[in-house]
């Protein structure tokens, strides 16, 4: 009797590896978690570019898609007007995977506000002005 139930416990518990959300590619909060840590990485290198004054990397305003990772993503920016900020933005496709849609293209945005000089702080020369502090 007890040889009996020591087989049929472990039976009883296979099928709980089969349900879908135990299938990482299969649950699709799993997949938007990749697609958000995907996003996380984009916004984190544009910002970083943008903070250490690397801005031409990021083709900024052009038109053409720079690379991030195995994402293609095009970024622009504009000053406000009466404003103290500098609007950086960016979209772009990540691409995702899973069994039931296949490869899918997600769509990512994302915008960061760059702080500038004052004028009332500054001689009005125009280096002076396009530093960027950044916010956090």
């Amino acid at each position: 009797m007890s040889s009996n139930r020591t087989t049929a416990f472990p039976q009883s518990l296979q099928p709980l590896h089969h349900f879908p959300s135990q299938n990482p590619e299969q649950n699709p909060i799993n997949n938007n978690g990749k697609i958000a840590i995907e996003e996380a990485k984009i916004e984190k290198a544009i910002i970083e570019a943008i903070t250490r004054g690397k801005i031409q990397t990021l083709k900024p305003n052009s038109g053409e898609a720079i690379t991030i990772g195995e994402h293609y993503i095009c970024v622009l920016f504009h000053d406000e007007p009466d404003s103290e900020c500098r609007v950086w933005e960016w979209h772009g496709h990540v691409l995702s995977y899973n069994e039931e849609r296949g490869h899918t293209q997600e769509y990512v945005y994302g915008n960061y506000f760059e702080r500038t000089i004052s004028s009332a702080f500054s001689d009005g020369s125009e280096a002076e002005r396009d530093v960027g502090l950044g916010l956090r």
